[in-house]
């Protein structure tokens, strides 16, 4: 790599907003592949995972809630070394369409920042790279889960998600630690109280 590609991958390592708009292309139907420009719902949503165990944000369909999870999701598969990720959502149909999404960022991303970090294993139901990171589409079913530690638990329109206090509360001890783990989920309404700070610090005690 040159001098400039090793400052910007350096760069992109501690920074998912610079990383997001220097890197990231986003398929538009009418005009192909764009470059990205963060709104304040998603800079905010990355601040949030930064600083949070867990949290939940209520955001409009139109501000890209389901991009930002992407972009959070495949940082850590590339930044990072055995990290396991989950995609939860009301159905399959729509967790797999997220973990399709992250696929196309990857395959957009310059070779220097993947780093020879290739993906060794492709379905419709999961990644896995070759840093030992994988990312897993499970819709509302929280069974292929279960014997695994997870890192990264995203949960997409939470408020539809059937049984999702049952399903939180088996998740709990997949969750390798308060302090390395993040769960986090973005709905289009009202979100569970289930997701308050205070709760789920009580339900891991």
């Amino acid at each position: 790599m040159t001098p400039e590609m090793i400052e910007d991958y350096k760069r992109c390592i501690d920074d998912i907003e610079y990383f997001a708009e220097k890197h990231i292309k986003i398929n538009n139907h009418a005009t192909g592949l764009e470059s990205l420009v963060l709104n304040e719902f998603q800079r905010q949503a990355i601040k949030d995972y930064k600083e949070k165990n867990i949290f939940a944000k209520i955001g409009k369909r139109i501000e890209g809630k389901t991009t930002i999870a992407a972009i959070i999701l495949l940082h850590q598969a590339i930044f990072t070394e055995y990290r396991v990720s989950a995609i939860m959502a009301p159905t399959l149909v729509l967790s797999n369409y997220i973990l399709d999404l992250i696929y196309d960022m990857y395959q957009t991303l310059p070779d220097y920042i993947k780093h020879n970090i290739g993906i060794t294993t492709r379905n419709k139901s999961k990644i896995e790279f070759s840093n030992m990171c994988s990312i897993y589409s499970v819709g509302n079913n929280s069974v292929p889960l279960k014997g695994r530690t997870i890192s990264n638990l995203y949960i997409d329109e939470s408020e539809f998600v059937s049984s999702l206090y049952e399903i939180l509360q088996n998740m709990v001890p997949c969750m390798s630690s308060l302090n390395n783990s993040r769960l986090f989920a973005f709905t289009s309404t009202r979100t569970t109280d289930f997701f308050r700070e205070y709760t789920w610090r009580k339900q891991a005690t």
